[in-house]
């Protein structure tokens, strides 16, 4: 009976972490695309708690955006490099070959 209600604490625990974490997530992205950079932490010690908030949303912002500069080159050179794959194998067919898939790709 112990283990049982264990295990549920801790489940109950890992969920309440997740639904957190996703809030989080959430909240951030939403500033992000709402406010920008241009988000600062409006600092006031009256509130600290309000402070801390604010802090955290501006760390997560500032984060995602290094994320996003640094993943849109990743994914231009990945694309790039797909796009010479596929021109090298179409090379390497018979020219039925290459006319259908072209003419699927103009569809």
């Amino acid at each position: 009976m112990t283990s049982v209600l264990l295990a549920m604490f801790w489940t109950g625990l890992k969920l309440l972490l997740l639904a957190i974490v996703l809030f989080y997530a959430g909240l951030v992205t939403v500033v992000y695309f709402t406010k920008g950079l241009r988000y600062g932490p409006p600092f006031d010690w009256r509130d600290p708690t309000r402070a801390v908030e604010n802090l955290l949303i501006w760390a997560g912002v500032t984060l995602l955006s290094a994320i996003v500069r640094v993943a849109k080159p990743v994914y231009e050179m990945f694309s790039d490099t797909a796009a010479e794959l596929g021109m090298w194998l179409l090379g390497n067919r018979s020219a039925e070959v290459v006319t259908a898939v072209w003419s699927r790709l103009r569809h």
